[in-house]
């Protein structure tokens, strides 16, 4: 017998549980691709706000590790302009100055300043651009520096040829030819292969470029403008060049050569490392450094003005230092943000680097912290949606922030005790995308399921029962099972002579019916019953499915005992309006058994229905109550699964009688239900007990005492039978 179809179609069983896990793969597997192959813009934003929290909760100590370096910036501020002139400055004063900072003590002096041409204020330029000066006497000598020169900018080559100055290199976005080289760079593994980064580099003049160490101070912002990481390499018209920073860590060494190592990651060729003298310094796939950014208070603790700086009363902040020379001045442009200090002079980024050579500090954010992250992220959200499916949602809900904040935990651990920057956020996204697309699927798979579940038993059970079963579906089975159910009928006595009082009114009828049916109905789904159907004058309900039911039997008879004073009533209500009013009468049948139960019907359509001998037999014996004069009649199993104490509160139990189910062998005994307040029925019990005891002396006695009480009429001519005729033999159960 089919079930329901959509109880028994395996197709659509299996649809129905993979299509959560389908959603869910889906959802994961464009995450991963787009944070993979096609990282958009805010997926790089995330990425960064995520990793630039680590160290804006916990900035990066730097302790000095590496004697000499120590870096500071003279800033070319406001004052300086103001002492000096407007910017740029001849040669002159910078050659100048270099010797005072040399002459301090300053190890090593880094100047972020692009000299892309020569110097127009030098008096030999101005003796090309104004020819009439070379008729003075004795141009050449009277127009020179305190050092004789009148080319400044041979004054400045002559200076930087004799210390260990290292100048700027710039990407401008301006074409650019200049190859000179100031530091053999050592390959080691595929390094032409690796992705450095390349673009044009402007250079010094070559009267300068001869003469000193270079190094580039491009930076390469993030969309929000923050520098995060310094490029330790940029390789230019075939050459590649240091950074400022690693430049004059090479001039503080005497290093000549610097050797790069790269190293081949299944197929793709990565820088490992820069060997700068005897520092190593780890670095990014691209050779890049991420910077262990500072506070601003931090980096401001290194700057001095450059008048102060040149004064040569500040000795003892130079002195065995590098120093890093450049623009702070608003006017001059050079502004950059870092993680942790924002729209400080760029010169402080090469500081901050320094620092952090100097500290031997590096973070790790490399290709390999990334997989791991994105490998910890789809763990996490493959638990995420199996919590959602195993969990209460206010269980799974706390199971997931269980698995963010483990997540996050072991990343922070990470940071902190390693310096790994682990992806958090993005791994964190992952398992709250999959968490909360598993439970939206929840959320609306039981709406759904609950909107069912209240059409298909609204009108079979009591509202609370309905809500209880859409609260825990899982307590419910729509298919076919097997289930000890107690079944009761009920009909309408002499439904027949009703009709015909009611045949020229079918709607006075129709009304007549759903006036009585409506109170029997609340009686039975009142006590946990559920409605099967209705068939004309008479109703189905059983007890213990779908909801299991202990005391299915105890609530079966307490609700018949209900039904019959809820008819009373409506008959009382009618004589109250019509005095000829049919009198109603409703007999009732309970039995209890072994039932298949579930969506029972044809493809086209089904009820939640039950069948089998124990409903046959309910029906039998709701059909009998007319000859036993009573209104509920009740098999033996009934009586023995109940808890007849507990319904002592209600009625009273009274067996009736012995007798034989038809296709039966063994006889059974059936029993009615009673109010507390019917005194026969104590009678009726001695008398079906002298009759079990085959007692004729006492079922005289006791059928005697029967005949004078107001027990049915149906009931005193069965025992008057049995004891005139000495008839102890069970009968045969009739029907109607």
């Amino acid at each position: 017998m089919r079930t329901g179809p959509r109880s028994a179609n395996p197709g659509r069983i299996v649809i129905k549980r993979l299509a959560p896990v389908a959603l869910v793969v889906c959802v994961l597997s464009v995450l991963v691709v787009i944070r993979v192959a096609y990282p958009a813009q805010w997926v790089s934003r995330l990425t960064d706000l995520g990793l630039d929290a680590y160290q804006q909760l916990s900035p990066i100590p730097l302790k000095e590790q590496i004697e000499g370096i120590d870096p500071i910036f003279v800033a070319i501020d406001e004052a300086s302009l103001d002492t000096f002139g407007q910017w740029p400055w001849d040669r002159d004063v910078l050659g100048s100055s270099l010797i005072s900072l040399y002459e301090q003590g300053a190890s090593v002096v880094a100047l972020d300043i692009l000299f892309a041409e020569p110097d127009r204020s030098s008096p030999h330029q101005l003796r090309d651009r104004f020819p009439a000066i070379q008729e003075l006497p004795n141009f050449e000598q009277q127009v020179v520096n305190g050092y004789g020169y009148h080319n400044f900018d041979e004054f400045l080559g002559d200076v930087l040829s004799q210390t260990p100055t290292v100048i700027a290199m710039a990407a401008t976005g301006q074409p650019s030819s200049f190859s000179e080289s100031s530091f053999a760079i050592a390959e080691i593994g595929p390094v032409e292969d690796a992705p450095i980064p390349e673009g044009d580099l402007t250079g010094p003049i070559d009267q300068l470029a001869v003469n000193a160490a270079l190094g580039h101070v491009s930076v390469v912002p993030g969309i929000d403008k923050v520098v995060r990481s310094v490029p330790g390499l940029v390789r230019s018209n075939g050459v590649i060049y240091p950074s400022l920073a690693l430049a004059a860590l090479a001039q503080l060494q005497g290093a000549s050569t610097i050797a790069v190592k790269a190293v081949d990651q299944g197929g793709f060729a990565a820088i490992e490392q820069i060997k700068v003298g005897q520092v190593i310094l780890p670095t990014a796939p691209d050779g890049s450094i991420r910077i262990a950014s500072q506070t601003e208070q931090h980096l401001k603790a290194r700057m001095l003005s450059f008048r102060d700086a040149v004064s040569g009363e500040f000795a003892d902040q130079l002195n065995g230092r590098v120093v890093v020379v450049g623009a702070s001045a608003a006017a001059l442009g050079d502004i950059h943000s870092m993680i942790n200090a924002a729209n400080v002079p760029g010169p402080l980024v090469h500081v901050n680097l320094l620092e952090q050579i100097a500290a031997e500090t590096y973070i790790e954010s490399t290709a390999d912290s990334m997989v791991w992250s994105i490998l910890v992220g789809v763990g996490g959200a493959v638990v995420a949606p199996v919590l959602v499916f195993l969990m209460s949602p206010l269980a799974a809900l706390f199971g997931f922030a269980v698995v963010v904040g483990g997540v996050s935990y072991g990343a922070w651990f990470a940071y902190v005790d390693a310096l790994i920057l682990m992806d958090w956020l993005w791994m964190n996204v992952l398992i709250g995308a999959t968490f909360f697309t598993a439970l939206g699927y929840r959320i609306v798979v039981e709406e759904s399921q609950k909107r069912f579940i209240t059409g298909a038993f609204s009108t079979y059970l009591s509202p609370d029962v309905v809500k209880q079963i859409a609260d825990e579906p899982d307590r419910l089975s729509l298919g076919g099972e097997s289930r000890n159910l107690s079944i009761l009928f009920a009909d309408i006595r002499g439904f027949t002579t009703i009709s015909e009082y009611f045949k020229d009114s079918p709607e006075l009828l129709a009304s007549l019916l759903n006036r009585l049916l409506t109170p029997l109905t609340y009686d039975i789904q009142n006590l946990g019953g559920t409605v099967d159907k209705y068939m004309g004058d008479a109703i189905m309900a059983f007890w213990n499915a779908p909801l299991d039911d202990p005391d299915d039997a105890l609530h079966a008879c307490q609700a018949a005992l209900r039904m019959v004073r809820s008819c009373e009533q409506v008959n009382q209500d009618l004589k109250a309006e019509d005095p000829n009013a049919p009198d109603l009468k409703v007999g009732i049948g309970i039995n209890k058994g072994l039932c298949t139960v579930g969506n029972l019907g044809s493809d086209l359509r089904f009820d939640y229905s039950c069948v089998g001998d124990p409903v046959n037999l309910a029906a039998r014996l709701e059909g009998v109550t007319k000859k036993y004069g009573v209104n509920v009649i009740l098999s033996r199993s009934v009586v023995d699964s109940m808890n007849t104490h507990a319904l002592a509160d209600d009625g009273q139990l009274v067996p009736l009688d012995r007798v034989i189910v038809v296709g039966k062998t063994e006889p059974v005994e059936i029993y009615t239900v009673l109010p507390k307040d019917q005194p026969w029925g104590a009678l009726v019990s001695v008398c079906f007990e002298a009759v079990c005891d085959r007692d004729e002396p006492r079922l005289l006695v006791a059928e005697a005492e029967l005949a004078k009480s107001n027990a049915p009429l149906q009931l005193k001519t069965l025992y008057h039978d049995r004891a005139r005729a000495a008839d102890f033999e069970p009968h045969v159960l009739g029907s109607k």
